[in-house]
């Protein structure tokens, strides 16, 4: 479901202006994504004790990186990571950064070559996707046959149904289509991938876990 029809370029145009990253402020901190990087790093610490269940190292990228914080997080834990997003606007303080490892691209155009990642993760990713099945397919080919592939999003199930427009994940600014938990996994399993398992960590989230084929 999308909540109305946008054009792709505007869309794009929006984030690459730093918008999203600098001056939006609609998060849990009611700070923009620049300035919100000690609370983001808490919370991927946090997601990544969840990933190292099932890969504990190797190369990590993270779609949608924005301030770097899951980076940095990751290169502490040990993971070779890196990370890409639309724009470098949150970037400057990370370490990652300050180490080249953060990269504005699409996924498409990310530097790494065919079956190289063992794991790739997408972190309030999804529902900003212009075109998420061919995201899914390039994330596919990227990962190795054991890799792992990590969506973390809102809910889209049933606490949408429950409160429809007024739920708080409705974003038209941002949040552009919203699956249900059970889309996504039919999406993700029609490009390639098999479903290791699906969790509700917290109340609205849901967190996919999913390899190559």
């Amino acid at each position: 479901m999308r909540v109305k029809e946008l054009d792709p370029q505007d869309y794009s145009a929006i984030y690459m202006s730093g918008w999203y990253q600098d001056t939006h402020i609609d998060t849990v901190v009611e700070k923009p994504n620049a300035e919100r990087r000690e609370h983001d790093r808490d919370i991927a610490l946090l997601r990544l004790a969840a990933v190292a269940e099932l890969k504990s190292s190797g190369t990590l990228l993270d779609l949608g990186c924005s301030n770097g914080a899951l980076v940095d997080a990751a290169l502490d834990l040990g993971y070779d990571a890196w990370g890409v997003d639309l724009c470098d606007a949150a970037f400057s303080g990370s370490k990652a950064d300050a180490h080249g490892r953060l990269k504005v691209a699409e996924l498409g155009d990310c530097g790494f070559q065919r079956r190289t990642l063992d794991v790739l993760v997408m972190n309030d990713v999804v529902e900003h996707l212009l075109e998420p099945r061919k995201t899914f397919k390039q994330a596919c080919g990227l990962l190795k046959r054991a890799g792992l592939l990590v969506i973390d999003a809102p809910d889209f199930g049933v606490p949408l149904t429950l409160e429809g427009l007024n739920y708080k994940h409705v974003k038209p600014l941002e949040h552009i289509w919203y699956p249900s938990p059970v889309t996504l996994t039919r999406m993700l399993e029609q490009c390639d991938f098999e479903i290791l398992k699906v969790e509700i960590p917290i109340e609205n989230k849901v967190v996919i876990y999913a390899r190559p084929n």
